[in-house]
């Protein structure tokens, strides 16, 4: 049976693009309809027991106008109009057998009760009180017919038991048959409600999930913009006050190879001095291009480098200035003694840390510079260690990777270096940490993501 009433559903159902409590009616009116086309073919073949002739050819007009209603269900997308037909078919139902069968005393006429329960149930609280209306004038139209009108016996409902019975059991049966409809139907549409209620709290994880994943991305585009503004406020300071200032002098020069009778040793100063700064000009605009270029990595780049090999290279480049500080290198690298990087940036980073430990030395002691490889938490490390003069941190604090930043006047230096060792470690998606003490050394410690290293 279940089988069957699942197959109507899907033929006369199956262009309806509803969901939810729509749907749940809708698959309630076929179920419907089907109970009330058995219990009208049922009473039809009674009426054949009892002799019912006004029965009889009441319910071939009830069976066909249901027939015509599923099928009316199956063409249209609104099955709104098809529900009300189903109840007014119902109604016109029980108002004929009411008619023919005693009227305002038959024991049809307690049927009226169910017409506004399926209009609660198919349509909703308004149609059920529209249908609780119909149904109760027509109650009360009965009572006032009563004794007004005279059926041909040929049509009256016989006095028979059997017909009493059978409308009764009739009457039980399809509220029962209706009941168990309605509960199944309805357990569907509560596991259904449960699924989709499961869904839409699985896409909230989602979604939170992914608002937490978009607010780490947005605070990190945030960090970034903010250190590019950093970087534009001291390119802008550059262009205001280190390019100004050989700039305005070469104009004063300019002017004064324009006043007469300048000796021409005079004359000789001057060019020398524009020569000069010509050149500071040049330094500061190589500077500026040296740092947007290394901005820049390619990820093409990436090619996997020796440590010890790159150590060898930089001991050749540095032996003048290691030999005069009568400076020592110690390298470990056994726990990783590779890296997959971009050659060019490390080798500055390396580069520029060993000079500076070489050119910010102790003047008591020769330096002394350590490297060492190590894993931390997924990410591969590497420290550059000296005795140096070291830095008192807290008061050095943002300042100390700052461009143009010097914070030991007595050395001299462009103040360029460790603005390039940060710029190159974040263009390699690095970051770097520093621990320093006065008098007694400093620590650069690297640390890239995403590196495997080969130890």
């Amino acid at each position: 049976m279940m089988k069957a009433l699942a197959f109507l559903e899907t033929y006369f159902l199956s262009h309806l693009k509803v969901s939810g409590i729509y749907h749940f009616r809708a698959r309630l009116l076929v179920k419907f309809t089907v109970v009330s086309f058995l219990f009208a073919l049922g009473y039809l073949v009674n009426s054949y027991f009892t002799g019912f002739l006004a029965a009889r050819y009441g319910m071939i007009i009830v069976i066909l106008l249901f027939t015509i209603q599923l099928f009316i269900l199956r063409q249209v997308s609104d099955q709104w109009w098809v529900a009300q037909l189903f109840v007014g078919i119902c109604w016109l139902t029980v108002l004929l057998l009411t008619v023919f069968s005693g009227g305002i005393n038959s024991y049809v006429l307690p049927w009226m009760t169910l017409i506004p329960v399926l209009g609660l149930m198919l349509l909703g609280q308004r149609s059920a009180l529209f249908w609780g209306a119909i149904s109760m004038v027509s109650v009360i139209a009965f009572l006032w017919l009563e004794g007004k009108y005279a059926i041909d016996p040929v049509w009256q409902a016989p006095k028979s038991d059997l017909l009493t019975t059978s409308l009764v059991v009739g009457l039980v049966a399809i509220i029962l048959a209706m009941t168990y409809v309605f509960h199944g139907q309805g357990s569907l549409l509560l596991g259904t409600i449960q699924e989709q209620r499961e869904i839409i709290e699985r896409q909230n994880e989602e979604m939170a999930s992914r608002n937490e994943s978009l607010e780490a991305e947005v605070d990190r585009r945030t960090k970034e913009l903010l250190d590019y503004n950093q970087q534009l406020e001291q390119f802008a300071f550059i262009a205001s006050h280190n390019l100004r200032a050989p700039v305005a002098t070469l104009l004063g020069l300019g002017q004064l190879l324009e006043v007469k009778g300048l000796s021409e040793e005079d004359r000789q100063q001057v060019n020398a001095n524009m020569i000069a700064s010509a050149r500071e000009l040049d330094r500061v605009v190589r500077d500026l291009s040296t740092i947007l270029e290394m901005r820049k990595p390619s990820h093409e780049l990436l090619s996997w480098m020796d440590l010890e090999e790159e150590i060898g290279l930089i001991r050749v480049n540095l032996e003048r200035e290691m030999a005069e500080a009568g400076a020592t290198l110690e390298s470990d690298f056994s726990e990783v003694k590779s890296m997959q990087t971009v050659r060019p940036l490390m080798d500055s980073i390396l580069m520029n840390l060993i000079s500076n430990a070489i050119k910010y030395r102790h003047p008591d002691r020769p330096p002394h510079i350590s490297l060492r490889t190590f894993h931390h938490e997924g990410e591969v490390g590497l420290s550059v260690s000296d005795n140096g003069l070291g830095m008192d941190l807290a008061t050095v604090g943002d300042k100390l990777f700052t461009l143009y930043g010097r914070f030991h006047q007595h050395v001299n230096g462009k103040g360029l270096g460790l603005y390039l060792v940060k710029t190159h470690v974040q263009a390699m998606g690095g970051r770097i940490e520093v621990q320093s003490e006065p008098g007694k050394g400093t620590t650069f410690s690297l640390f890239f993501k995403g590196q495997t290293g080969a130890g």
